[in-house]
């Protein structure tokens, strides 16, 4: 599941199969095609509105009052970082991005290091 956060409220959406996919693919074409281009409060509106039509798709299947446009009300600009989160979340659990490994943890050292050798005096 993707714990997605918006406007405060949590939600849990399953993974997307592929009609949920074919739903959402307009809003992550354009999210692709336009990263790293927030430039404006236009760009950023218009991003924070394609996040949103990404995770109305999922949300529609708990609450069908959760579309994009109810959506678009209850949000700010600065959603936008959990809008993305939610996002990022969502492709994750769908499978069409790897999620990030924890890193290993390093091993606990078998033995004492060895003693420090002394400077020898070459004169």
């Amino acid at each position: 599941m993707a714990r997605v956060i918006i406007a405060g409220r949590g939600f849990d959406l399953a993974p997307y199969k592929l009609a949920q996919l074919k739903t959402a693919a307009p809003f992550i074409d354009r999210i692709n095609a336009t990263q790293g281009a927030l430039t404006s409060v236009e760009g950023m509106a218009a991003s924070a509105s394609d996040f949103l039509g990404v995770l109305a798709v999922g949300l529609a299947r708990i609450d069908p009052s959760l579309n994009l446009e109810a959506l678009e009300e209850m949000v700010g600009l600065a959603d936008i970082p959990a809008l993305r989160d939610g996002f990022m979340a969502v492709l994750v659990e769908s499978g069409m991005i790897a999620g990030e490994a924890e890193a290993p943890v390093p091993a606990e050292p078998t033995g004492a290091l060895p003693p420090a050798s002394a400077p020898s005096s070459a004169n």
